[in-house]
């Protein structure tokens, strides 16, 4: 879907009979409105959400029979994070918070008493920011972490009440990826860098069935491969394609787990859909995508929803979501993937809380629909 501006899918949550996305459009003013979907069969409402600055959301959960978006907003003069709840019928209610620092939302989480928000402060450098919300969508506590260096956090998932975050650190001079553990009260637990000698990332962390795992990148084999790492075992799985391949989320569909990222092999990138047993061999996979660059970014649900974009079909972006087919026309090819040889430590991560104050803010931001026209790649498999 698209119009004749620039426009992105980062995220997608599986919601009765409907789904519901979220990403970024472009304003037309050197600038991004946080882009709001909710779709049932064919049809979709669509909202941008903004102020005067950039504003964008790389993640969406349910809430009841409405979707929560968290979008990060310059709408104050300054980063902030607002969390907003909408559904076909319109934007239903946002609150923000933020803090003296540049505060950024990545990613929201339905746990068990609340929402888990996982994000980032930037100060001197980017610290880990996490908070945990109540059902009513007020803060119960919040954590802020670091170490000096610059620090990302892109996921969150709770395991028995301990609440497990992914990301990538450049602590060593170089990036790795990291995982750290925070009590369902607030109080910080371990921490693990993750990585090679070269770049690693880690980008989603979920549960494969009862096991913990997360998914990201490393280029200790080479170019950049898919890098799956289970954090209570400390063991790791190397997949590539024989390219550059990078690894952003999975879901589990009965007794296969679902990868999608991106992947290229001397072209454009592209985005993958990758099928693998729960030893983790790949069975199946596809590359998604035209003649330009193309991106997966999230995939959710049973029904294998997946969100992400395209600059393919027309003279700017597209955002592509929906229900994955194999049986896509010329937009999804058959791609091998296979296991890759390389080394990774796990080394202890030296983060430390530090001080910093959330306030509710009363921030200037509004709704529009917009009208995205479809643009239908796939034929009719009937």
């Amino acid at each position: 879907m698209g119009t004749e501006g620039n426009e992105g899918a980062f995220s997608v949550k599986e919601l009765g009979e409907g789904y519901c996305f979220v990403g970024r459009k472009d304003n037309g003013k050197k600038g991004y409105d946080a882009l709001l979907g909710f779709c049932r069969g064919e049809d979709c409402r669509v909202f941008t959400f903004g102020g005067k600055g950039d504003d964008y959301s790389y993640s969406v959960e349910s809430y009841g029979d409405s979707c929560l978006a968290l979008v990060t907003t310059f709408a104050g003069g300054d980063m902030n994070i607002s969390l907003v709840v909408y559904n076909d019928r319109g934007i239903k209610r946002f609150v923000s918070y933020g803090g003296s620092g540049r505060d950024m939302g990545w990613f929201v989480r339905k746990v068990e008493d609340g929402y888990l928000v996982v994000g980032g402060v930037l100060r001197k450098d980017w610290d880990i920011l996490v908070i945990k919300f109540d059902h009513s969508l007020r803060i119960l506590w919040h954590v802020l972490l670091g170490t000096g260096a610059d620090e990302y956090a892109y996921s969150a998932v709770d395991q028995d009440g301990v609440y497990y975050i992914v990301g990538r650190t450049d602590f060593r001079g170089t990036w790795d990826g990291f995982v750290l553990s925070v009590s369902a009260e607030g109080r910080p637990g371990g921490g693990w860098i993750v990585g090679s000698e070269k770049k690693d990332y880690l980008r989603y962390i979920g549960l494969a069935g009862r096991r913990l795992m997360a998914v990201g990148r490393t280029e200790t084999a080479g170019e950049s491969d898919i890098l799956i790492y289970f954090p209570l075992e400390g063991s790791f799985r190397i997949l590539d394609s024989g390219g550059y391949d990078y690894g952003r989320g999975f879901v589990q569909k009965g007794s296969q787990i679902v990868f999608v990222g991106d992947h290229s092999r001397g072209g454009d990138l592209q985005g993958f859909v990758l099928f693998a047993d729960e030893r983790l061999k790949p069975l199946e996979g596809y590359s998604v995508g035209g003649e330009d660059v193309e991106s997966l970014r999230f995939i959710d649900g049973s029904t294998l929803l997946v969100a992400g974009y395209s600059y393919s079909f027309s003279l700017d972006n597209d955002l592509m979501v929906g229900r994955f087919t194999e049986r896509c026309g010329d937009l999804v090819k058959p791609a091998g993937f296979f296991t890759a040889r390389g080394r990774i430590e796990t080394r202890r991560f030296p983060y430390l809380p530090k001080d910093y104050l959330i306030v509710q803010k009363d921030l200037e931001l509004v709704a529009e629909e917009v009208r995205l026209k479809k643009r239908q790649y796939c034929p009719s498999q009937e």
